[in-house]
């Protein structure tokens, strides 16, 4: 079959099967609905840029889904602009990367690139939509310097992620041009052509912006914290992150999401330990012989394992660019300069592996098995139970009611399920749809506190419904005047099961 039907082919089952998938059967927990109601929140792009400071990532995302909003769109319009760009993912990897025809499949239906980054709609899938544009203009980067600036640009405005692997892309850049030429003994051509000047200025244009961008303001709370101290236990996650990276096979439960097989005890984390530093030196013999892409290896891997560790933690989501940088180093060695033998330092000419092939089928093949695996969960049970407790409240005719609730985070997809409807966040004594994290002083959620507010809100003379995470008896000792109206399946995602009390005191 030629290359182009093998294309086609592949896009029309990625996007069918997405399209078939996303939009009737997985549900949208609460980070997928915070940034759709952070822009349907924002009366201008001044007010949104404000906004998402405090969410310590970039802000294309946002900015994409922003008209959406404005359009009176339902949330799933989102997901469906989101498949269309893990679509785009997949044009890239079929049309230009220098994998096999089955390496290809795999990777496109593997758990990042069909699961991950394609039904939960996020930042993420085109943070790895534009690394993998970078690789394909990498080739040509001396013909289309621009292109691949602008590329670099829009990266580092999609995640913290984004701007780490973006700087290590702009470095192997020069990294290519300079150094490698160097060691071969080529002429260094320092004088830059009027596009190279124009691709440098958007470059540090794009690279400035993102990190003025993302610097939380003086309020901000999320991820505020930098751990520059020696700590086992810190050491042990950002070592998990890299396991679960490469072979993130969930385990087989319903709160399958962000447990990997391999890390869900710490004896088999100790038993995997030479696995993952077989893979690793594997991979570094074989990068060997084109120093740009163990250049790039090497800087992207060691920047995001130290972001995990003095930083933000993070989970699979987070750890899958781990993957990412893998994949793109190896589509970088195809298309970077290489040394001679005798231009090898002799200690390390031994070590040279020609091929990683059998290596790469294992990994891909282990994440083409962990997509199988998180879909049919997934398919299973509910990722968030958000939709199914505004779909009851839609059918019963409650959405006019006050609604009370735990917490921000947890009332997040009720909102957003419910157009952006404004809750009353107990913990935060506010209304509010989408949660801010600043400094603001929370409230010790009890049952004095429950009570008062709903006997408070009662007196507008509308129905008062209480949505809590857990059962209303674990606040309250004694009798109560809260009835349980709905209870919601289990959900995949454990705190987003649902219990709808309706408030009779008044009544």
């Amino acid at each position: 079959m030629k290359e182009t039907s093998i294309t086609n082919l592949l896009l029309v089952i990625f996007f069918g099967l997405t399209a078939f998938l996303i939009i009737p059967y997985h549900e949208m927990w609460r980070d997928e609905l915070q940034a759709w109601l952070i822009a349907k929140n924002s009366a201008s792009i001044l007010e949104l840029l404000a906004n998402v400071k405090y969410e310590g990532s970039g802000v294309l995302w946002h900015l994409l889904i922003y008209p959406l909003t404005k359009a009176s769109l339902a949330p799933e319009s989102m997901q469906y602009l989101h498949i269309s760009i893990s679509t785009l993912t997949v044009l890239v990897i079929a049309k230009w990367s220098p994998f096999t025809t089955t390496q290809k499949i795999l990777l496109c239906f593997g758990y990042f690139i069909f699961y991950e980054y394609s039904l939960i709609a996020r930042n993420y899938a085109i943070g790895t939509l534009l690394i993998f544009l970078f690789c394909a203009l990498f080739p040509k980067r001396n013909i289309y310097p621009i292109r691949l600036a602008l590329v670099l640009g829009l990266l580092f405005h999609t995640s913290a992620f984004g701007l780490i692997v973006g700087i290590c892309l702009m470095a192997t850049v020069i990294f290519e041009d300079f150094m490698v030429k160097k060691w071969k003994e080529e002429k260094i051509n320092i004088h830059l052509s009027k596009s190279k000047l124009i691709a440098i200025t958007l470059a540090a244009i794009g690279l400035i912006s993102a990190i003025l961008q993302i610097i939380p303001p003086s309020d901000g709370t999320y991820a505020s914290e930098w751990h520059f101290y020696p700590s086992l236990s810190i050491a042990y996650h950002s070592y998990v992150a890299l396991v679960s990276a490469y072979f993130p096979l969930p385990i087989l439960d319903i709160n399958f999401w962000n447990n990997t097989f391999l890390t869900s005890n710490k004896s088999l984390v100790i038993v995997n330990f030479p696995l993952i530093i077989l893979t690793l030196y594997l991979f570094l013999r074989f990068f060997i012989a084109k120093p740009s892409s163990l250049f790039f290896f090497s800087a992207s891997s060691f920047a995001l394992i130290l972001f995990f560790y003095v930083k933000f933690g993070g989970d699979l989501r987070h750890h899958g660019f781990l993957f990412i940088t893998l994949i793109s180093s190896i589509w970088i060695y195809h298309n970077s300069k290489s040394l001679k033998l005798k231009q090898i330092p002799n200690f390390l000419q031994s070590i040279r592996l020609a091929s990683v092939n059998p290596l790469i089928n294992i990994i891909l093949a282990v994440h083409f098995l962990s997509s199988i695996i998180a879909l049919s969960v997934d398919y299973r049970f509910d990722f968030s139970s958000a939709r199914q407790t505004a779909d009851f409240l839609k059918m019963n005719k409650l959405t006019d009611s006050e609604i009370i609730g735990y917490s921000s985070s947890t009332m997040i997809p009720i909102s957003g399920y419910l157009e952006g409807k404004e809750i009353f966040f107990l913990d935060e004594n506010r209304y509010g749809t989408y949660k801010k994290w600043n400094l603001k002083k929370m409230n010790d959620v009890n049952s004095s506190l429950i009570n008062s507010t709903a006997l408070d809100l009662s007196l507008s003379e509308k129905k008062v419904l209480l949505i809590l995470n857990s059962p209303v008896e674990e606040y309250f000792n004694s009798n109560h005047d809260f009835k349980k109206i709905f209870e919601s399946n289990d959900s995949v995602i454990k705190d987003e099961k649902f219990y709808v009390y309706d408030f009779i005191s008044a009544q």
